[in-house]
């Protein structure tokens, strides 16, 4: 069945025509634009059926027809849908969705005219179909912008592509819609975003040209999160949470640990009334609970407020503040006390917060790490390590080993710390050191044992503090060391090394001269009472007595 169209130019029997857009119901032969949009039909070569008595084309609608054809995408086999080719008036076989003109009924490998069956219409093609259950898209799908951009328009995005879900609000009686859109979002020339968009037109999920996501809500992962090995990708070292424990959980990784790059010290947030600032020395508030206090002399020091923490525990609240407890920061100083060495211990000034060089026993917060001697306040870098020192005003006797010099004084251990360091000049020897608490302080010893000093050491701090008397003398040649299996034998006075385990016990053992026994020891306390002079020790019997 065909129709008469007036044509605009000649056409003959067997050639795919379509509608001219420049006059009213006129068809023309195909440009040889493929695809073409306005594909209407084909010039019959004998009509069965004709309807319209002007002259013109006579278009050919719906039945079989010679038909131009084309092998522009390949040979033509019957039953493809055949479309408007690159060669004008000829149809070619159709590979993408568009316009067809209809079916071959005929094969064809070469430019010839063959029978296809009419059936102008949309043809999807083998972009979308089916697998008998669900649709399939069968190739790339391109979503275009819906105009270009321009000097007024600077950016169209594109299309969307809306998923659309219905929900039963029983509260209004009422069905809710939601609505997801994905699509580029064009920001700039430069800059775009694969977008996914909601009812409200807030972008919620955003990944930009370069890889860059943005999640505008709480992120929830099932499995683990291995970030970037300095810009490459890796998947060895992650982050997760560890809640095998009932009662914690932590974030925890499998790699050797955490690394701050421009920060060195851990801090811990306490309250405080007082306004502080970085570097100010605090102490324990009097006033409130879990509070600190900018510091004044003779506090006791807690730590530092820290700059810039490596590790920050507790979480923000209202006038709480970063206190250094070990690692170094930015410090408040002054030249009360004279000029700052790298060494020296630190305690506070007569300035609230403010860090002077310590000349005396007392509280110290820290080791200066960089020399200071200005006149104004300053700051430098302070290892943080809160304790009490008791060595800092010492006297010391003789040094001269062979004379049996001594030192003794007394120690202090604050409460809550469970060490005092002891310092004097040195002894020329190993040192017999001596010392005893004044009441209880549970479990306590003495280690690093040196010639310059040594160290006092409680197993458990406690909440009060604890005073040590102490004595220490150098050792003297001939002084003996007595094993644990019964032998016994010399010491080497210089290392304090004596003989091993099994040595055989010399015939006569020396026995300290009592006139030196402490001639030279000095105080370096004042104290109430005199020394007692020491009791030369006696030869030991070769066995010890049994007990009655």
């Amino acid at each position: 069945m065909a129709e008469v169209y007036n044509v605009s130019g000649s056409s003959t029997p067997g050639e795919l025509l379509v509608l001219d857009r420049t006059a009213s119901s006129t068809v023309k032969v195909s440009t040889g634009t493929p695809y073409d949009p306005h594909v209407i039909g084909v010039v019959s070569t004998r009509p069965g059926f004709l309807l319209g008595w002007n002259t013109g084309a006579q278009v050919a609608l719906t039945g079989r027809v010679p038909t131009k054809v084309v092998p522009t995408n390949g040979p033509i086999r019957i039953g493809d849908a055949l479309t408007s080719s690159d060669v004008p008036g000829h149809a070619m076989k159709a590979m993408k969705p568009g316009m067809i003109v209809g079916y071959a009924l005929e094969d064809a490998d070469a430019t010839s005219t063959i029978e296809i069956f009419i059936d102008v219409g949309y043809w999807a093609g083998a972009t979308l179909k089916t697998d008998g259950t669900l649709a399939v898209l069968g190739e790339d799908l391109l979503i275009t912008s819906p105009d270009t951009a321009s000097s007024t328009v600077t950016t169209v995005d594109s299309w969307g592509l809306t998923f659309r879900g219905s929900a039963w609000d029983a509260a209004s009686s009422t069905a809710v819609t939601r609505d997801f859109t994905i699509l580029n979002d064009m920001v700039t020339a430069t800059t775009s975003l694969l977008a996914v968009r909601s009812s409200s037109g807030t972008n919620v999920f955003t990944i930009d040209q370069t890889g860059n996501i943005e999640v505008m809500g709480d992120l929830k992962m099932l499995g683990r999160l291995y970030p970037s090995a300095r810009g490459a990708l890796q998947d060895q070292y992650y982050i997760f949470v560890d809640n095998s424990s009932s009662t914690n959980q932590y974030i925890s990784t499998n790699a050797d640990g955490w690394q701050a790059q421009t920060s060195y010290d851990l801090a811990e947030r306490y309250y405080s009334e007082d306004a502080l600032e970085p570097g100010d020395l605090v102490t324990a508030s009097p006033t409130g609970e879990y509070g600190v206090a900018k510091a004044t002399r003779g506090a006791p020091l807690m730590g530092i407020v820290s700059t810039k923490p490596g590790f920050l525990l507790g979480r923000h609240a209202t006038d709480t503040y970063p206190i250094a407890l070990s690692g170094r920061v930015p410090t408040k100083v002054t030249g009360q006390n004279g000029a700052i060495a790298v060494g020296d211990l630190l305690t506070v000034s007569d300035t609230p917060g403010v860090a002077m060089k310590a000349t005396e026993n007392g509280y110290v917060v820290g080791i200066a790490l960089e020399a200071y001697d200005g006149a104004e306040i300053g700051r430098i870098e302070v290892f943080v390590s809160p304790s009490w020192n008791g060595s800092l005003g010492a006297a010391a006797g003789s040094s001269d080993g062979a004379s049996g010099a001594g030192v003794r004084g007394f120690a202090d251990i604050a409460a809550g710390s469970k060490k005092v360091t002891v310092a004097f000049p040195s002894l020329g020897a190993y040192p017999n050191v001596v010392a005893s608490p004044y009441g209880d302080a549970g479990d306590w010893w003495i280690e690093r044992v040196t010639d310059v000093g040594f160290d006092i050491v409680m197993r458990d701090a406690l909440p009060r503090d604890v005073r040590f008397s102490w004595r220490a003398e150098a050792s003297q040649t001939g002084d003996v060391l007595h094993n644990s299996d019964g032998t016994r034998g010399a010491i080497d006075p210089t290392t304090g090394v004596g003989p091993a385990m099994g040595s055989i016990a010399p015939e006569s053992e020396p026995v300290a001269d009592e006139s030196t026994a402490d001639s030279s020891t000095v105080d370096d306390v004042s104290v109430t009472e005199p020394e007692p002079e020491p009791t030369p020790e006696p030869a030991p019997d070769p066995e010890p007595a049994p007990e009655t």
